[in-house]
């Protein structure tokens, strides 16, 4: 997840209320910087832990990966699934990888992050605790969720349970798609 820090400035423009509408502000926003944020889905529990890395390539990649085994020496290893970014994808990382089976990388599809399960903890993670929100430097997006992660842990966390198969997903394809011949009577 990559945070954006916006903050409104002071030229806001109110659209007053019309009948069955609401008033409605508009803000010019600025932005500030940018946050690198590292979740990782423990997918048993739900839980999530966070990490701020400095920068996104391989370096710090590699680095978060060696924080989180650390955190986790009772474990006898960990699937990671992970996108095609180039921190992922790099030949440093392919090699950190072969030198220490205790992960065991996979990849999603290209254009298939719903397959994710990590991005489907960005998505709950994101609406309940950064929607709408502005900070005014990246320490301050730093803290906000580093405090909202214990709570988000404490009451939403709850292990993900992943029911679409092969066959339910060839079954609403099925049901989903248009033939040709169809879409030209």
């Amino acid at each position: 997840m990559k945070c954006r820090i916006y903050k409104p400035s002071n030229a806001t423009r109110f659209v007053p209320a019309i009948p069955h509408s609401i008033e409605q502000q508009e803000f010019e926003y600025t932005r500030h910087g940018t946050v690198n944020v590292l979740l990782f889905l423990s997918v048993q529990s739900g839980q999530m832990h966070v990490l701020f890395p400095e920068r996104k390539d391989a370096a710090h990649y590699i680095e978060s990966l060696k924080w989180f085994q650390s955190c986790h020496q009772n474990m006898r290893g960990a699937f990671l699934i992970q996108d095609g970014d180039p921190s992922h994808t790099a030949l440093k990382t392919h090699e950190y990888f072969r030198s220490n089976p205790w992960w065991r990388p996979r990849f999603t599809p290209a254009h298939a992050s719903w397959l994710n399960q990590g991005e489907l903890l960005n998505n709950a993670f994101g609406h309940r605790y950064l929607k709408r929100g502005s900070w005014p430097s990246r320490e301050a997006l730093i803290m906000h969720i580093d405090a909202a992660c214990p709570e988000y842990n404490d009451l939403y966390a709850h292990p993900f349970e992943w029911t679409w198969s092969n066959h339910k997903m060839r079954k609403w394809f099925t049901e989903h798609t248009v033939d040709a011949d169809d879409e030209n009577a």
